[in-house]
Protein backbone atom coordinates (compact mmCIF):
# COMPACT_ATOMS: atom_id res chain seq x y z
CA UNK A 1 0.00 0.00 0.00
CA UNK A 2 1.59 3.42 -1.05
CA UNK A 3 0.24 6.86 0.86
CA UNK A 4 -2.85 8.38 -0.50
CA UNK A 5 -4.43 4.44 -0.17
CA UNK A 6 -6.45 2.79 2.08
CA UNK A 7 -7.62 -0.75 1.92
CA UNK A 8 -11.13 -1.28 2.18
CA UNK A 9 -13.13 -5.03 1.77
CA UNK A 10 -13.74 -4.55 -1.70
CA UNK A 11 -10.46 -3.39 -3.04
CA UNK A 12 -8.20 0.04 -3.03
CA UNK A 13 -9.40 2.99 -2.91
CA UNK A 14 -7.26 5.84 -3.62
CA UNK A 15 -6.70 9.99 -3.19
CA UNK A 16 -4.91 12.15 -3.38
CA UNK A 17 -3.72 15.49 -0.59
CA UNK A 18 -3.92 17.47 -3.98
CA UNK A 19 -7.21 17.42 -5.26
CA UNK A 20 -9.35 16.86 -1.88
CA UNK A 21 -13.63 16.52 -2.77
CA UNK A 22 -15.26 18.83 -3.71
CA UNK A 23 -11.76 20.84 -5.42
CA UNK A 24 -10.79 22.87 -2.38
CA UNK A 25 -6.67 22.77 -1.68
CA UNK A 26 -5.46 21.98 1.17
CA UNK A 27 -4.48 25.65 2.33
CA UNK A 28 -8.12 26.86 1.49
CA UNK A 29 -9.25 23.96 3.96
CA UNK A 30 -6.81 25.62 6.68
CA UNK A 31 -8.73 28.77 5.88
CA UNK A 32 -12.17 27.48 6.45
CA UNK A 33 -10.63 25.85 9.62
CA UNK A 34 -9.28 29.24 10.58
CA UNK A 35 -12.97 30.58 9.93
CA UNK A 36 -14.46 28.40 11.99
CA UNK A 37 -12.43 29.15 15.23
CA UNK A 38 -13.17 32.22 14.96
CA UNK A 39 -17.22 31.70 15.03
CA UNK A 40 -16.69 29.44 17.80
CA UNK A 41 -15.08 31.84 19.77
CA UNK A 42 -17.84 34.38 19.02
CA UNK A 43 -20.65 31.59 19.54
CA UNK A 44 -18.43 31.22 23.09
CA UNK A 45 -18.42 34.95 23.78
CA UNK A 46 -21.98 35.86 22.98
CA UNK A 47 -23.48 32.39 25.11
CA UNK A 48 -21.02 33.49 27.58
CA UNK A 49 -22.73 36.95 27.49
CA UNK A 50 -26.15 36.02 27.39
CA UNK A 51 -25.30 33.85 30.58
CA UNK A 52 -24.44 36.85 32.37
CA UNK A 53 -27.71 39.22 31.37
CA UNK A 54 -29.78 36.26 32.30
CA UNK A 55 -28.18 35.58 35.98
CA UNK A 56 -28.22 39.58 36.38
CA UNK A 57 -31.90 39.90 35.38
CA UNK A 58 -33.20 36.73 36.78
CA UNK A 59 -35.28 36.99 39.59
CA UNK A 60 -34.82 36.73 42.99
CA UNK A 61 -36.94 34.04 45.18
CA UNK A 62 -39.40 36.84 47.25
CA UNK A 63 -39.65 34.45 50.31
CA UNK A 64 -37.82 31.29 51.90
CA UNK A 65 -40.50 29.27 52.51
CA UNK A 66 -42.84 26.35 51.16
CA UNK A 67 -45.69 26.53 48.50
CA UNK A 68 -48.78 26.82 50.32
CA UNK A 69 -51.50 27.25 47.45
CA UNK A 70 -50.61 27.17 43.81
CA UNK A 71 -52.13 29.25 41.17
CA UNK A 72 -55.33 28.28 39.90
CA UNK A 73 -58.55 26.89 41.04
CA UNK A 74 -58.53 25.51 44.68
CA UNK A 75 -60.69 24.87 47.36
CA UNK A 76 -60.93 28.39 49.59
CA UNK A 77 -59.39 27.96 53.21
CA UNK A 78 -62.05 30.31 54.73
CA UNK A 79 -65.20 29.10 53.04
CA UNK A 80 -63.73 25.58 51.94
CA UNK A 81 -65.53 26.92 48.13
CA UNK A 82 -63.98 26.19 44.98
CA UNK A 83 -62.61 29.44 43.93
CA UNK A 84 -59.86 30.52 41.55
CA UNK A 85 -57.03 31.53 43.44
CA UNK A 86 -55.33 34.92 41.64
CA UNK A 87 -51.63 34.46 43.25
CA UNK A 88 -48.75 31.84 44.97
CA UNK A 89 -49.14 31.31 48.42
CA UNK A 90 -45.60 30.98 49.98
CA UNK A 91 -45.49 30.23 53.73
CA UNK A 92 -43.27 30.53 56.41
CA UNK A 93 -42.82 31.88 60.32
CA UNK A 94 -43.70 35.26 60.84
CA UNK A 95 -41.29 37.43 60.53
CA UNK A 96 -39.24 36.11 57.52
CA UNK A 97 -38.14 38.71 55.00
CA UNK A 98 -39.77 39.29 51.39
CA UNK A 99 -37.69 40.41 48.80
CA UNK A 100 -38.03 41.99 45.57
CA UNK A 101 -37.88 39.41 42.84
CA UNK A 102 -36.68 42.33 39.96
CA UNK A 103 -35.98 46.08 40.48
CA UNK A 104 -38.79 48.58 40.00
CA UNK A 105 -40.54 51.35 41.69
CA UNK A 106 -43.11 50.74 44.73
CA UNK A 107 -45.92 52.10 43.67
CA UNK A 108 -48.73 51.12 46.77
CA UNK A 109 -48.22 50.44 50.18
CA UNK A 110 -51.44 50.20 52.29
CA UNK A 111 -54.04 47.83 54.32
CA UNK A 112 -56.92 45.86 53.32
CA UNK A 113 -59.34 44.24 54.86
CA UNK A 114 -58.43 40.87 52.53
CA UNK A 115 -54.61 41.57 51.96
CA UNK A 116 -53.56 42.55 54.98
CA UNK A 117 -51.10 44.95 54.81
CA UNK A 118 -49.31 45.27 51.44
CA UNK A 119 -47.20 46.53 48.57
CA UNK A 120 -47.17 46.95 45.28
CA UNK A 121 -44.03 46.64 43.05
CA UNK A 122 -44.19 48.09 39.11
CA UNK A 123 -40.93 46.53 37.05
CA UNK A 124 -42.42 47.59 33.68
CA UNK A 125 -44.93 45.79 32.46
CA UNK A 126 -44.78 43.68 35.22
CA UNK A 127 -47.19 44.54 38.64
CA UNK A 128 -46.02 42.65 41.45
CA UNK A 129 -48.42 42.20 44.90
CA UNK A 130 -47.04 41.58 48.08
CA UNK A 131 -50.20 40.40 50.21
CA UNK A 132 -50.47 39.86 54.13
CA UNK A 133 -47.18 41.01 55.47
CA UNK A 134 -46.73 41.70 59.39
CA UNK A 135 -45.12 44.97 58.58
CA UNK A 136 -43.65 46.70 54.76
CA UNK A 137 -39.98 48.40 55.17
CA UNK A 138 -40.63 50.24 51.70
CA UNK A 139 -42.50 53.69 51.16
CA UNK A 140 -44.28 54.68 48.27
CA UNK A 141 -42.55 55.47 46.06
CA UNK A 142 -38.87 53.87 46.81
CA UNK A 143 -37.02 52.74 44.02
CA UNK A 144 -35.69 48.91 44.94
CA UNK A 145 -33.25 46.82 43.47
CA UNK A 146 -33.30 43.03 42.64
CA UNK A 147 -33.55 41.35 46.01
CA UNK A 148 -34.23 44.47 48.39
CA UNK A 149 -36.40 43.82 51.72
CA UNK A 150 -39.80 44.78 50.87
CA UNK A 151 -41.47 43.36 54.66
CA UNK A 152 -41.79 41.22 56.66
CA UNK A 153 -43.79 37.87 56.63
CA UNK A 154 -47.07 37.65 58.28
CA UNK A 155 -50.88 37.22 58.49
CA UNK A 156 -52.32 40.26 58.45
CA UNK A 157 -55.89 40.24 56.46
CA UNK A 158 -57.53 37.32 55.75
CA UNK A 159 -55.01 34.48 56.14
CA UNK A 160 -54.97 31.32 58.09
CA UNK A 161 -51.12 31.87 59.09
CA UNK A 162 -48.29 33.80 58.23
CA UNK A 163 -47.60 33.57 54.46
CA UNK A 164 -46.71 35.82 51.77
CA UNK A 165 -49.45 36.40 49.08
CA UNK A 166 -47.31 36.70 45.25
CA UNK A 167 -49.43 38.22 42.62
CA UNK A 168 -48.60 39.60 39.24
CA UNK A 169 -50.30 40.88 36.18
CA UNK A 170 -48.47 41.45 33.00
CA UNK A 171 -50.24 44.78 31.60
CA UNK A 172 -53.52 44.77 33.87
CA UNK A 173 -53.91 40.75 33.21
CA UNK A 174 -53.25 38.26 35.85
CA UNK A 175 -50.65 35.39 35.13
CA UNK A 176 -49.14 33.30 37.09
CA UNK A 177 -46.20 34.86 38.95
CA UNK A 178 -44.52 30.88 39.58
CA UNK A 179 -43.99 30.71 36.01
CA UNK A 180 -41.17 34.06 35.79
CA UNK A 181 -40.15 33.07 39.53
CA UNK A 182 -39.81 28.86 38.53
CA UNK A 183 -36.27 28.51 38.79
CA UNK A 184 -35.79 31.58 41.05
CA UNK A 185 -32.46 32.44 42.74
CA UNK A 186 -32.15 32.30 46.93
CA UNK A 187 -32.56 35.85 48.52
CA UNK A 188 -29.55 37.77 48.46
Amino acid sequence: MRPGEVEGGQGTLRFSFQDPPGGMTASQGLRGLEHFLILVQWLTFYVSLVLLLLLEFWPVCPAEGWVTSEYGYRRDPMTHRRKFHRGVDVANEAGTPVHSPWGGTVSTVARSRYGGRFVVVRSGPFKMTFLHLQTATVAKGDQVERGDQLGLMGSSGRATGPHVHLGMRLRGKTVNPSMALLRCRAPL
